[in-house]
């Protein structure tokens, strides 16, 4: 089975390539949170929620009630956006840097710092680390890549 895994994936390459030299265009990425899962185990968007529920204060209830209240992870985040901004004007201040306490900074700004933090202790772990060191050829190739445009999700 793996021959023939093997003959697929080049058989793709091949293609592409040709695709690519023939239209004279560079390829289109649409890089997602899947991106940072496959490289260093990054949560998920739940399990990144579920982690800020667990970390601030302000967040008194279980992150499954939480998941019952709203129809949506996105709705989720925005009341954690919320709590968030409340903890750090009051008993969480020392936890964030001065520069968010200035305008023009949003509301959302807290979350965004939380969020970054975890996202950041996951990426610089040691378990990150070695998982990173085994997929070397496969960001190298990626890194080679000049793309025509770059596609992600952005929610302000």
């Amino acid at each position: 089975m793996s021959d023939i895994y093997e003959s697929y994936k080049q058989e793709i390459v091949d293609d592409l390539s040709a695709c690519l030299e023939g239209m004279g265009v560079q390829p289109i990425l649409f890089v997602g949170s899947g991106l940072s899962q496959r490289y260093f185990s990054a949560p998920t968007w739940e399990g990144l929620l579920k982690e800020l529920a667990r970390t601030c204060p302000t967040i008194d209830k279980e992150y499954l009630y939480y998941k019952q209240k709203h129809n949506s992870l996105i709705d989720i985040g925005s009341e954690f956006a919320q709590l968030h901004m409340e903890w750090a004007w009051s008993d969480g201040k020392p936890n964030f840097p001065e520069e968010l306490f200035k305008e023009p900074n949003s509301p959302n700004i807290y979350i965004k710092h939380r969020a970054a933090e975890i996202i950041n202790n996951a990426l610089t772990s040691e378990k990150a680390l070695a998982q990173i060191k085994q997929f070397d050829a496969e960001i190298e190739s990626l890194k080679k890549i000049r793309p025509h445009a770059i596609i992600t999700t952005l929610n302000s």
